[in-house]
C-alpha cells in the first residue's frame, strides 16, 4: 500500500479536499491567455475555467458535507480548549 491514512480520514474526504483546492484555476487562465490570440476564444476559455471551478467547489463541498461526521461542541468545551 502506498498511502496510509490517519485515523478518522478516508479517501472520500481526501478527494473532497482536492476538489476544493483546485489549484489549476489561475494556471489555466494563464495558459489560455498564452494559447489563444483571438479574444473570442480566450473569453470562452475563461468562462469554461470559471464554470469548472464553481462545479469543483460545489462537488468538493458536498462530498465533505456528507462524508465528515459532525459532532456537537458545547460552548463550555470551547472555553476549556482556549484556556491556557
Amino acid at each position: 500500500m502506498l498511502l496510509v491514512l490517519k485515523l478518522n480520514v478516508n479517501f472520500n474526504q481526501l478527494f473532497g479536499v482536492g476538489l476544493l483546492g483546485e489549484l489549476g484555476f489561475t494556471m489555466s487562465l494563464f495558459i489560455a491567455n498564452l494559447a489563444y490570440v483571438d479574444e473570442n476564444l480566450f473569453s470562452g476559455s475563461k468562462i469554461g475555467v470559471i464554470i469548472d471551478s464553481l462545479v469543483a467547489g460545489i462537488f468538493g463541498y458536498l462530498i465533505l458535507r456528507f462524508t465528515l461526521k459532525w459532532k456537537s461542541i458545547k460552548i463550555v468545551d470551547c472555553i476549556d480548549i482556549l484556556q491556557i
